[in-house]
């Protein structure tokens, strides 16, 4: 009798056991933890709930687009913005993003207009995420983004995506991660004169390479160069045609030309000229 009751007592642990992990599976198909974007580095996405292959494996993938594949943003602008996680092997779906401004400062904004899509906030900082996933879905999530109001520089999405088996545990699941940056557009020449947060140098202070983003209002001929305090060019970066829109460069600075100190980087056009300070340590 003794040995009926304490099989029964294990049998009855072990099933509240499977009932509890699976009402966490649940739980999480419902709304994600916090903080698992990825924004905090690799461990903190699905990952940390799920396992399964490493994160990104291939054959699958996570993709973030913003209205009409836009890479910039018009100030206070609602635009319509879309999570898909494609893995062909899976069959449940999930994900959860954030995004952040140049200053890493979280931004609000999300609106859940899609099915099973929710928003939710922690610490200050909004998210937009599944919500009550069924038990198969297409992987495709569809929800609004209001730009903010003031020119806050480049905006980061960051986003981790769940491609599930849909036993209902944590075990043989995909993880991918993604980031996805949106710069302010710009409307005018003068714009582009007249706002120096249209040049972004990192790092500055600088000691000898220094990457540089910028924005054509055209295509045109363009001139980069590094000036001294007195007005003495000390080396040309660039010459040449280049197209319209946003601009990344990387440059290394000539050995032995520069001195701790304070420099103009000069970007001249066919249109306009415009300047950024540069510091030398």
């Amino acid at each position: 009798m003794k040995k009926i009751l304490t099989l029964l007592f294990s049998t009855a642990i072990c099933m509240l056991l499977v009932l509890s992990s699976n009402t966490y599976v649940m739980t999480n198909s419902g709304t994600p933890p916090p903080g698992k974007t990825g924004y905090s580095g690799p461990a903190e996405t699905c990952r940390g709930c799920h396992s399964g292959a490493a994160p990104n494996p291939s054959g699958g993938s996570l993709e973030v687009v913003l209205g009409a594949s836009q890479n910039s943003y018009a100030l206070g602008e609602t635009y319509d913005m879309s999570v898909t996680v494609n893995d062909p092997a899976k069959i449940r779906f999930g994900f959860q993003m954030e995004a952040r401004d140049a200053n890493n400062n979280s931004l609000a904004g999300f609106a859940a207009t899609g099915a099973n899509v929710g928003i939710s906030v922690d610490g200050g900082v909004e998210y937009v995420n599944h919500s009550s996933v069924p038990g198969t879905n297409n992987g495709e999530f569809t929800f609004q983004w209001t730009a903010p109001a003031n020119d806050v520089g480049t905006i980061t999405f960051y986003a981790s995506g769940l491609a599930g088996n849909g036993n209902f545990a944590t075990s043989g699941d995909n993880v991918y991660t993604t980031e996805f940056s949106v710069s302010p557009a710009i409307t005018s020449v003068e714009e582009v004169i007249a706002n120096p947060k249209n040049i972004h140098i990192y790092p500055n202070p600088v000691q000898d390479q220094l990457n540089l983003f910028y924005v054509l209002p055209n295509s045109q001929q363009l001139n980069i160069a590094v000036y001294d305090m007195a007005g003495k060019m000390v080396q040309q970066l660039w010459n040449g045609q280049q197209n319209a829109g946003h601009q990344e460069a990387n440059f290394r600075l000539a050995e032995g030309q520069y001195h701790t100190g304070v420099y103009m980087l000069v970007i001249e056009g066919e249109t306009f000229t415009t300047s950024k300070q540069l510091l030398v340590k």
